[in-house]
């Protein structure tokens, strides 16, 4: 990401954003609300366009994609609010997140043809790998409206990485779980970074950022304020100002 700036009206929601998210490792978005950390990963996707500057995965231009062209790219995100459709079992809104990985065509699908079959059944298959993940295999077949907000929240996470995407953005995926949950996520997550994925992670919880982050990037009022290494970030003046004095933002 570089120089990346957007507007809404007269109000600067992003001003000259750079940053670089490696793989192998966890980049940590934090600051104030308003501070444009969702905005971020909203324009990332493509569901908001840039006014300026670029958004590269790879050197190839994700900047001005539409977000399933995003999405096939290999980026895929979790949102503050779980977006869980009712009418559909917990395995199948899991397995809803293959679409852009693996697909059959409408007439193979109408027709149940051998293309079609194969596809389902590899859906099914990472869709239960996924949820073991999480440790939500015994829900599968549970509507997935039914669950709290921790389990939507982890539903999210498996829902999100059963198409193998490469960079994954997570946007305040703690926000809700109790501390079983939390450690299950921060292990996932560690586990992503193992495998040399690349993680963005959005988050208020300034423990758990230390915990997990290799970089934390600092944004307020649309700015980066400060962009380093936990042990640097923690000890920053100007972020224990913006970010840690306001303790309504602090998990």
């Amino acid at each position: 990401m570089d120089g990346v700036s957007k507007s809404f009206g007269g109000n600067r929601a992003l001003d000259g954003v750079s940053f670089r998210a490696e793989p192998g490792r966890v980049t940590a978005l934090i600051g104030p609300n308003g501070s444009g950390k969702t905005t971020l990963l909203n324009m990332v996707c493509g569901f908001y366009r840039i006014d300026s500057g670029r958004v590269l995965l790879d050197d190839a231009r994700l900047h001005g994609s539409a977000s399933h062209r995003v999405a096939r790219a290999g980026v895929a995100r979790t949102f503050q609010t779980p977006g869980v459709p009712d009418g559909v079992t917990v395995l199948e809104a899991v397995a809803a997140g293959r679409y852009s990985a693996d697909r059959a065509s409408v007439p193979s699908a109408v027709l149940r043809l051998p293309r079609f079959r194969r596809v389902r059944r590899a859906d099914t298959a990472e869709a239960e790998r996924m949820l073991a993940l999480v440790g939500m295999a015994e829900l599968r077949d549970e509507p997935a409206s039914s669950l709290p907000l921790g389990m939507r929240r982890l539903l999210e996470v498996a829902r999100s990485l059963v198409a193998s995407p490469g960079v994954l953005l997570l946007d305040e995926a703690a926000s809700g779980l109790d501390e079983d949950e939390v450690e299950r996520l921060a292990e996932l997550i560690r586990r992503i970074r193992r495998a040399g994925g690349t993680v963005v992670l959005v988050e208020h919880n300034f423990r758990l950022v230390l915990d997990l982050a290799d970089d934390i990037v600092v944004l307020a009022h649309g700015q980066v304020i400060a962009h380093g290494p936990p042990a640097e970030i923690e000890t920053n003046p100007r972020v224990l100002g913006e970010y840690l004095g306001a303790t309504e933002e602090v998990s």
